[in-house]
């Protein structure tokens, strides 16, 4: 790409700086090097300052005399630095000779300086190619190739792990949508165990999942409902002592009815694990909590009503 280069260096650089502005020349891009070729009459600091304010890139010849104080050339610099702030990508330093690296201004050595081996101005010229070339073309070198290459290798590895991980959670919704249905299939033939096992294995894929929790709950409350002690479990106990984990979550997570209904068949599991034998025990706590969030809760009223009867309380009393 053709840019407009300001070319600073001090006069015994000036046989070099020539050589290389012909070299920049040859390669399209216009050179400002010059001083004395300045048009008679104009303020010298501005027309400096206009033909760096006017450039795309500068060259800076680093010798003792362009860094020694006083020299014009550390003037050329400040009007650099206050145009681009930061010398990367703006400014290319060329160490024409030794100069020790304290004695070269801080600017210059915030990036890397250019110490040509061979021939200065083809180096500089190479140098100014790779500074101006698109960023395409810099991924054609061999340096340029190897990350292209592995960015396309991420790039692929992404893709496929994105690939890999929606294939997956198409198999894991295919999965939990074929247990539930199995679930739902044994739960209404009253093999609550089997159906109680096959929701265990949906929550461990999909432990979070609203339906799956959803199932859970409404298993539990109809388990509970049609519990005889013929399970292949065992004892009522034994389903109370299963499903209350579950009854319990949901009861302190969920609000309204459903959370009612789920605190009602908590109250009706102490009553079967009571007929199990286990003291200490009051359903009407949980009956009493059920009618407070929901008042006309059915289940709650029912069981409570049947508990009075139990305990010998009157009909009136039940209604």
């Amino acid at each position: 790409m053709k840019r407009t280069i300001f070319l600073s260096y001090s006069s015994p650089q000036s046989e070099a700086a020539e050589r290389i502005e012909l070299a920049l020349e040859a390669d399209g891009h216009s050179v400002f090097r010059d001083r004395t070729d300045l048009p008679p009459g104009e303020s010298f600091d501005r027309r400096i300052r206009d033909a760096i304010n006017e450039c795309d890139l500068m060259i800076f010849l680093i010798s003792r005399q362009s860094v020694s104080e006083g020299r014009y050339t550390l003037t050329e610099l400040k009007f650099a630095e206050e145009k681009w702030g930061h010398p990367a990508g703006h400014v290319l330093p060329v160490l024409t000779e030794p100069v020790p690296m304290r004695e070269i201004p801080e600017f210059l050595r915030a990036v890397t300086m250019l110490q040509p081996r061979g021939n200065l101005a083809a180096e500089v010229a190479a140098a100014v190619d790779r500074m101006t070339a698109p960023w395409w073309r810099r991924f054609l070198r061999p340096q340029g190739a190897a990350l292209l290459a592995l960015i396309a290798l991420f790039v692929g590895l992404g893709v496929w792990q994105g690939l890999s991980w929606q294939l997956g959670r198409r198999e894991q919704a295919r999965q939990v949508a074929a247990l539930l249905k199995q679930s739902q299939f044994q739960a209404c033939t009253g093999n609550y165990s089997d159906a109680w096992n096959l929701l265990e294995q949906v929550g461990a894929i999909r432990p979070s999942s609203d339906e799956v929790i959803d199932a859970q709950e409404r298993l539990a409350m109809e388990w509970l409902e049609n519990a005889r002690g013929n399970d292949l479990t065992g004892s009522l106990k034994d389903v109370a002592d299963k499903v209350s984990p579950v009854l319990s979550r949901g009861a302190v997570a969920g609000k309204g009815q459903r959370s009612a209904d789920l605190l009602a068949h908590m109250g009706w599991g102490d009553f079967l694990r009571q007929r199990q034998g286990v003291g200490g025990l009051d359903p009407v706590q949980h009956y009493r909590l059920a009618i407070d969030l929901d008042p006309g809760n059915v289940f709650a009223h029912t069981m409570w009503g049947f508990e009075i009867l139990r305990k010998g309380g009157s009909v009136a009393e039940a209604k």
